[in-house]
């Protein structure tokens, strides 16, 4: 493979309390048939078949991200005031999980999310 496991290791800080950790899958489950049909659904192959950040905010943290089912993209909640980042960096919610992993995971492996929502 290139070195890139099938789970990432992901920590995610909220508020400052105990770390949310869980591995999560690189690769999303396509339930489409046809490759022709994965295209035609996003436009974009990557997009529909990587893990995004927004993904996994809007996973971990339901009240504060949301996935428009018509695009397939995640906002933040608008009534909510919060700043997310990794490494101090603010990365777009459609950078696919794993790439942030390869340039921004700490020393121990896992990528570290910080989320304030207060």
């Amino acid at each position: 493979d290139d070195g890139v496991p099938q789970l990432i290791p992901v920590r995610l800080m909220v508020n400052g309390m105990p770390a949310i950790q869980k591995p999560i899958k690189h690769e999303k489950d396509v339930e489409c048939k046809r490759p022709s049909e994965v295209l035609e659904k996003l436009g974009m192959y990557r997009a529909l078949m990587c893990t995004t950040l927004g993904d996994v905010l809007a996973g971990c943290l339901p009240d504060y991200f949301v996935v428009d089912p018509s695009t397939g993209c995640t906002t933040e909640v608008s009534d909510s005031s919060l700043y997310y980042c990794i490494q101090g960096v603010q990365p777009s919610m459609e950078c696919a999980l794993v790439d942030l992993w390869r340039a921004l995971s700490h020393p121990d492996h896992f990528l570290y999310i910080l989320v304030v929502t207060e």
